[in-house]
């Protein structure tokens, strides 16, 4: 017994001697960081301010050179000093959980070791962390005296001037650009606002340190179980949730990628109409378009819509949702998800406010009919008038694409312009309510599976009227052999059925479209066969529905080659073969969603290189035996 006690010793003395010889090389690689941050952006400054007549021979040879000089030594400076500051607060991190581990091994010294004699002279022994504690903290909420707050002070100003220093060096680079694009000041502000944030996050860990390290001591003990046990049971188990929940926190909408594609198309179209070039500039521009308007102010939009209708959600046993998994904190979370929404919307004002202009004319204007439809979407939705709430879903789609357009050029709200927005709103509706169908599905068939039958009620109105529409198509249908219990979305429908009825909106305005814009014969002839086989698909079922969407899609290539071939191709003829692709991409998905969900893409990857390049040498590339 005394063996084993002296082995535990000297294990946790060697295990506290690395402890502290790792504190003190983290100690010094702090202030390594920080002077070589400090010399590299001084190099960076110095460089920004060389020989004016040097300077000013390049310039007079190339006049743009001074500009793109700048930005570059800016972006630089930049991109060095978040380096630097993300590294010092992992290091800081690092010192966290090591404080409370030099703890813990401490305090298991003073158990094993007996008492000698000397401590009733001095009092019972202590080592170097507890003795220092009461004195040199880095935590706010162990001061417990004015000799602790000197050192905390100390500490921060330290720290503080430290950072200083690099944004003030950051600044005049900054001022540096003239003239200033509006590209310039985003990326600053967002630099800032990074910066800020971070602070935000470390404060907050250093006051919760010790349920950090308590944490952290928790998953340490339930993976070394696991290990121990070799079971099949997943280590960081918890993982796959919070990486689900941190995801959904970023962006909610994720299953929705055709979304900002249509930014995305409505920027390319004007980019066009305008003869604008795809340089970098203009990438950029894009991009903060669609980080404005999608990944901030619509993706914070979803997450506010989101905790309103958590009751809904929790019925409907949604997994993409807030509180979608058994979550031991749902208060926290809640808190934490409005905390994240309103930070995107503030940080949308803030980019909008300094772009250019035009942009953000357009974008204010965007924002505001976003802010009048969710409130006239929620008020609708609460009333639960069915109908408004089918149509309101779909506004976002035309306001995507026409952000993008009207971000790059002006356009004549003409009747075929407003044609082309109702058609984008009926695609809108259509997909919605097209996923909502395939949810109530999901949803009957497994009441189905248990009671042979679907008594199922719903907080939302609109999906019970949903289901009403599925029940008849059931009833319909039931007497034909399917392979599945419930799948109405493969059988007969009706143009009365909601998506169907704005899937014949979208199309029927995409005609008119395209006969007042008077397309060639041989087109027009085509666009009226995809706008038939697609009514007619409506009325079919199982295999013949693939059938005529086959037909719909060779029709649409068909008329693009033509186009291609024979006639000199108009912008809009174009966009309309793009529109028309996105929207039977989307019939065909969520039709399906069933069977897709169900084919092993691995499999079906292995067999197609098996194919290419032969047994042998993919098993090999798979880990696969050969023998």
């Amino acid at each position: 017994m005394a063996g084993n006690n002296e082995n535990r010793v000297n294990e946790l003395i060697s295990e506290l001697s690395d402890c502290r010889e790792d504190e003190r090389n983290t100690q010094n690689q702090i202030l390594e960081v920080i002077s070589v941050t400090g010399t590299i952006l001084g190099i960076i400054f110095s460089a920004s301010y060389l020989n004016t007549s040097e300077k000013n021979n390049i310039i007079i040879a190339f006049p743009n050179i001074n500009i793109t000089y700048a930005r570059i030594l800016f972006w630089l400076s930049l991109i060095i000093f978040s380096t630097a500051f993300t590294y010092i607060i992992v290091l800081g991190t690092n010192n966290l959980l090591r404080y409370y581990y030099i703890q813990t091994i401490e305090d298991r010294l003073l158990v094993l070791i007996p008492s000698g004699p000397d401590d009733k002279d001095r009092g019972k022994f202590l080592h170097w962390n507890a003795y220092s504690a009461p004195i040199i903290t880095r935590n706010i909420n162990h001061i417990t005296s004015t000799h602790t707050a000197l050192i905390y002070i100390c500490y921060s100003v330290a720290t503080c001037c430290a950072v200083l220093f690099s944004i003030v060096m950051v600044t005049s680079l900054f001022l540096e650009i003239k003239p200033k694009e509006s590209i310039d000041h985003i990326i600053l502000w967002f630099a800032i606002t990074f910066m800020v944030l971070t602070v935000i996050l470390f404060l907050r860990t250093s006051c919760k340190a010790k349920e950090v390290a308590q944490f952290a001591w928790d998953t340490a003990h339930e993976n070394q179980k696991i290990r121990f046990k070799k079971s099949s049971q997943k280590l960081y188990g918890k993982g796959k949730s919070f990486r689900r929940l941190l995801l959904y926190f970023i962006y909610p909408k994720i299953q929705d990628p055709q979304k900002p594609v249509l930014i995305i198309l409505g920027f390319i179209y004007g980019a066009i109409l305008m003869n604008s070039p795809f340089n970098f500039i203009c990438i950029i521009r894009l991009i903060l378009v669609i980080i404005i308007f999608d990944f901030l102010a619509y993706q914070a939009r979803y997450q506010i819509n989101d905790i309103r209708g958590l009751k809904e959600d929790k019925e409907a046993g949604c997994k993409n949702r807030l509180l979608s998994d058994d979550i031991n904190n749902p208060e926290h979370i809640i808190k934490l998800s409005l905390i994240i929404a309103f930070t995107k919307i503030i940080i949308c004002i803030i980019m909008t406010i300094f772009l250019e202009h035009k942009i953000k004319k357009v974008l204010l204007i965007c924002l505001g009919i976003l802010f009048v439809s969710t409130l006239l979407y929620e008020v609708v939705r609460a009333k639960k008038i069915t109908r408004l709430v089918f149509i309101l879903v779909g506004a976002g789609y035309p306001l995507r694409f026409f952000v993008g357009l009207l971000s790059i050029v002006d356009v004549d709200f003409n009747i075929e312009t407003i044609f082309f927005i109702l058609a984008l709103w009926s695609y809108g509706s259509f997909s919605s309510i097209l996923s909502w169908a395939n949810e109530v599905t999901d949803r009957m068939q497994k009441a189905q599976a248990v009671t042979n039958s679907f008594p199922i009620s719903y907080q939302k109105k609109h999906f019970s009227d949903i289901q009403k529409k599925l029940y008849e198509r059931y009833n319909l249908c039931k007497n034909h052999p399917i392979n599945e219990k419930v799948l109405p979305l493969r059988e007969k429908g009706a143009i009365s059925d909601p998506w169907n009825l704005f899937l014949f909106l979208c199309l029927s305005f995409l005609l008119f479209i395209a006969i007042s814009r008077k397309f060639p014969l041989k087109v027009l002839r085509l666009e009226f066969v995809v706008y038939i086989a697609f009514i007619i698909n409506i009325y079919l079922r199982q295999w013949k529905k693939i059938l005529f969407m086959g037909i719909g899609w060779v029709c649409i290539i068909g008329k693009i080659f033509i186009g291609l071939i024979f006639f000199k191709i108009p912008i809009w003829y174009l966009l309309f073969s793009v529109m028309q692709i996105i929207i039977t991409i989307t019939y065909f998905i969520l039709s399906y969603r069933p069977q897709l969900k169900k084919i092993n893409y691995k499999l079906v990857l292995y067999k197609i290189m098996k194919t290419a390049l032969g047994e042998y040498a993919v098993n090999i590339l798979y880990g696969k035996s050969t023998q």
